[in-house]
């Protein structure tokens, strides 16, 4: 089709691991500066933190840095803090409290537990066997005819995740166990519908008893439902296709249709069907993916920074838990461990905030900015509050938004305006296309840093979609000496093109002659990627998810 600009072809992939550390670039070899690292402090605001587990133990550890000024009162339930979790607040803010919450830093949700830990926490020895970074799970379904069944992954029983555990904990102590079909155990009064589900009261405990039982997925809890009136285990069917790893509250595993067609046949036309669950094994299938609910952009709220320019792993993260909250968080789960599997931002987040922590190491002279360019694998010039106020200036705000923002008075009109099409030196560029009306053209012009040895040239690559012309002057950037700066710019000229949800990427590689240094110093790879889309760009099937502010 004329109007299509590029098309990238879209592969399902999953992490291919040991620990989702190695897989950001910093295994257990990494070079380390421990002298300085024991002065890097990590804050976090969430929901508390449980002191008393191995990720906060202190063996080792001198005292607090001589900067610290913070302090770890003493509160309910709060074992305190020591060399490694040296300080810890609480804070209140309004609204209706949580009744189940502890006035204290003590962490009765598991959020922030887990957060904490993945950021700073210490290596726990044993705690990486069922880290659903590196691995695909599954379980194996038999059933008395012989007949094999391989699960999906990620769907089993999570509640031994640590040193060595399975994620299914069905433990068969039989060949075979009887089979019955939810709707052939419904109570005699009741609604065959209702018991195809496994919902409450459906089932009758007689026709359960000692059976796994095979039901159909609506919602969380059929399975403590089935374990509940003497049930074995559930095998449920569902269609939906889980990244995340389920934790349920009995033993259950998770099957697709086609697999619950050849299920239900079997008990219908079996006298005394059976079946049994194995323990999960383990399938190595390599490459990373972005999670379905991980949002892809464009940015809602500016057509000049490109978002996400900055992701880490996320999905089923193995880190420590509190022992003060069920691993599924459900009423009546009676699972409770050290750890566990937790999926999303906030997952990301944290790891994010060690890898600037140890960056810091090596650079404690370094703004939040730099480091954050050296995340992104770039680096740029440390913005002032003046360069910010200019360039929400150029967004559109008014001096008096910003005034309160900053805390002193700002007049956009006497700023001067900033340079290029966005009015900021950032590590990305965007530009919004003009629908229909002949051919966008924008400036880009960025200052760059080079923070690795000299002499070192830089060149320019350009991979560009069709439609699009894309220019950098000069080609190349020499550096004669570390901390030398230099300006370049980028002329985009995109075609117009009509409304539509497509996105195109063109990416441009400012890559240095010297070889052997890239292999240690990320920071000697420029990546630029700019967003060509159409004015009126779909921002449909945007997922969000809170990020938590780490300071």
């Amino acid at each position: 089709m004329e109007e299509v600009v590029s098309v990238i072809r879209n592969q399902y992939r999953k992490l291919h691991t040991t620990r989702s550390w190695d897989f950001i670039g910093l295994p257990l070899t990494a070079k380390r500066k421990q002298k300085s690292e024991s002065d890097i402090i990590v804050a976090l605001l969430d929901t508390g933190v449980t002191p008393q587990l191995q990720s906060f133990k202190d063996d080792g550890f001198g005292p607090p840095p001589a900067k610290w000024k913070g302090s770890c009162d003493k509160y309910a339930n709060f074992s305190g803090c020591n060399n490694k979790l040296i300080g810890a607040r609480y804070f209140k803010i309004g609204g209706r409290p949580d009744p189940s919450d502890i006035l204290s830093p003590i962490d009765v949700v598991g959020h922030g537990t887990h957060t904490a830990s993945t950021a700073a926490g210490n290596l726990v020895p044993d705690a990486m066997a069922a880290s659903g970074v590196d691995r695909d799970f599954r379980s194996t379904i038999q059933l008395g005819n012989g007949k094999n069944f391989s699960t999906s992954a990620m769907m089993h029983v999570c509640s031994s995740a640590f040193k060595g555990g399975g994620l299914s904990t069905f433990n068969p102590k039989q060949k075979q166990y009887p089979l019955v079909n939810g709707t052939d155990a419904a109570r005699n009064t009741g609604s065959k519908e209702n018991a195809r589900f496994c919902y409450e009261d459906s089932l009758d405990p007689h026709k359960v008893k000692g059976k796994l039982v095979y039901c159909s997925l609506s919602g969380w809890g059929s399975e403590a439902v089935v374990k509940g009136i003497g049930g074995i285990g559930s095998i449920m069917e569902s269609d939906d296709v889980f990244e995340i790893a389920q934790i349920f509250m009995a033993p259950a595993t998770i099957v697709n249709s086609s697999i619950g067609q050849i299920i239900t046949n079997y008990t219908q036309s079996t006298r005394s069907p059976s079946a049994v669950i194995y323990k999960t094994h383990e399938v190595k299938i390599p490459a990373p993916f972005t999670a379905s609910f991980s949002s892809r952009g464009p940015n809602p709220a500016s057509n000049h920074i490109l978002k996400p320019d900055v992701t880490a792993p996320g999905l089923n993260i193995l880190a420590s838990y509190t022992p003060m909250q069920s691993i599924s968080g459900e009423k009546g789960d009676t699972q409770f461990s050290e750890f566990t599997l937790m999926s999303g931002t906030s997952m990301s987040c944290p790891h994010v905030s060690g890898v600037a922590a140890y960056v810091k190491s090596f650079h404690p002279d370094w703004s939040p900015a730099a480091i954050r360019s050296a995340i992104i694998t770039t680096a740029v010039e440390p913005q002032s509050h003046i360069i910010s106020c200019r360039f929400l200036c150029h967004e559109g705000y008014n001096g008096s938004t910003l005034s309160v923002l900053v805390g002193s008075r700002v007049n956009c009109t006497s700023l001067l305006p900033g340079v290029g099409h966005d009015a900021i030196n950032y590590p990305t560029m965007q530009l919004r296309v003009k629908n229909n009306s002949g051919t966008t053209v924008a400036v880009f012009r960025r200052r760059v840093t080079n923070v690795g040895p000299s002499p070192t040239i830089f060149n320019a690559t350009i991979k560009s979609p069709k439609g699009v012309e894309i220019t950098v002057k000069p080609t190349s950037l020499i550096f004669s000496h570390t901390l030398q700066k230099k300006s370049f710019k980028v002329v985009v000229k995109a075609k117009s093109m009509a409304s539509m949800k497509i996105l195109s990427v063109a990416i441009i590689k400012l890559v240095a002659f010297i070889a052997c240094v890239l292999k240690h110093m990320a920071l000697l790879v420029l990546n630029v990627d700019i967003l060509i889309m159409s004015r009126q760009a779909s921002n449909e099937n945007l997922s969000y998810d809170l990020i938590e502010a780490s300071v």
